[in-house]
């Protein structure tokens, strides 16, 4: 026999008991159909009867996002030592080609304060992969910016022969 435990009141509980597994399956199915998909808040139910009103705040943001992706990507591609990939969302996969080991851009760039998720635990992505989250335009600036920094030093390091 097995036991459903359900709340009954506030602070008490019921064992109902039912006869077999396939009882003990229909009563979840029942149990899902009578719940709501996700619950929600009442700060979120009224935001999202207002949301309605906000169509072209959405469409300019839409519009800004896609142009700094753009253009956050056509930085990405002219800089040497990294392959970037077409972003299909709010991140840029890249691979980077300078040196044989991620490690030295990663360091590099977190001493300076800026950390880049390296992908190399992700099947497929082993070989130097990250990625880099979009973000406003100024910090995105910022993240091109110290990007060229490491692939300066580490064209100094190949032509000092180290």
């Amino acid at each position: 026999m097995i036991y459903l435990v359900a709340r009954v009141l506030k602070y008490r509980k019921a064992l109902i008991p039912t006869p077999s597994f396939h009882d003990y399956e229909r009563v979840i199915s029942r149990m899902k159909h009578a719940k709501e998909p996700w619950a929600i808040n009442g700060i979120a139910d009224r935001v999202a009867s207002l949301l309605s009103n906000c169509g072209s705040y959405d469409e300019e943001s839409r519009s800004a996002h896609n142009r700094e992706k753009e253009r956050v990507f056509r930085a990405l591609k002219e800089m040497d030592g990294i392959l970037p990939f077409p972003p299909t969302v709010n991140y840029i996969l890249c691979q980077w080609r300078k040196t044989d080991n991620l490690d030295d851009l990663l360091t590099h760039l977190l001493e300076k304060g800026l950390y880049l998720r390296d992908c190399r635990n992700f099947p497929g992505l082993e070989n130097n992969f990250f990625r880099v989250g979009l973000r406003i335009p100024r910090e995105n600036d910022l993240l091109l910016a110290r990007l060229n920094v490491p692939l300066r030093f580490c064209q100094a390091l190949r032509q000092d022969g180290v």
